[in-house]
């Protein structure tokens, strides 16, 4: 199967919260980190697993697009966002957004930014 892994909120303007990890103090570097992850077990699984991540953008809005433009030219069969939240010293968590369409695949799209 083809998978996406987008590792979310990892692109200027939008890295995501802070303050998860000494070793990682963004959510973007959190992610990056546990994307290459699941990318390398997913792969030794037999499956085509690959980051969406774009390495820049303009906006949150351009961030997104990219992320399902390249699902979508890379012809994706699963789409799967990792975060982490945090809110304050007493709320925080993880989330994991995925994306699946049956054949024949729908393109994933978002309006124009």
């Amino acid at each position: 199967m083809k998978i996406a892994i987008d590792s979310g909120h990892n692109c200027h303007p939008d890295i995501g919260c802070s303050g998860l990890y000494p070793k990682y103090p963004t959510e973007d570097m959190l992610t990056k980190e546990l994307g290459k992850l699941v990318i390398s077990k997913l792969n030794a699984k037999g499956h085509e697993a690959f980051s969406v991540t774009p390495s820049s953008a303009t906006s949150v809005g351009n961030s997104l697009l990219k992320r399902c433009n390249k699902a979508n030219a890379e012809d994706a069969e699963l789409y799967v966002s990792l975060h982490f939240n945090c809110f304050n010293k007493s709320a925080n968590g993880t989330e994991v957004y995925y994306a699946s369409h049956p054949p024949p695949y729908t393109p994933l799209t978002l309006p124009p930014t």
